[in-house]
């Protein structure tokens, strides 16, 4: 076979987004797959409601926080995941570190 035979595939050099591009990029994928987890939820029975709105948000923030981590952004989640893991079970699953505070303060009214 002749060297005319390779196939190119995209460059997928992340250097050359700029964080608006990557930012635009995960608010487009995050609009496409959270109705599908979603959906997915309430066909298998786990139907949400008022009650459940701010842990479907921690859901979202969560892979939004990932995907900032895998194009090198940050998001304040990171900080909180780097510190709730501790480490790996014999199986390699993470296991949540019982040594972890989180402080939250009430935000001042300007």
């Amino acid at each position: 076979m002749g060297t005319d035979n390779i196939i190119q595939f995209p460059n997928r050099n992340r250097s050359n987004m700029s964080t608006s591009d990557y930012e635009t990029k995960i608010q487009l994928f995050l609009e496409n797959i959270v109705p599908k987890i979603l959906s997915n939820f309430e066909e298998n029975g786990f139907d949400s409601d008022n009650n459940t709105i701010k842990d479907a948000a921690l859901l979202v923030e969560g892979i939004r926080s990932y995907l900032h981590k895998v194009c090198g952004l940050n998001h304040p989640l990171q900080l909180i995941a780097d510190n709730l893991f501790e480490s790996m079970d014999r199986k390699g699953n993470l296991e949540i570190s019982n040594k972890v505070k989180i402080v939250i303060t009430q935000k001042k009214d300007n």
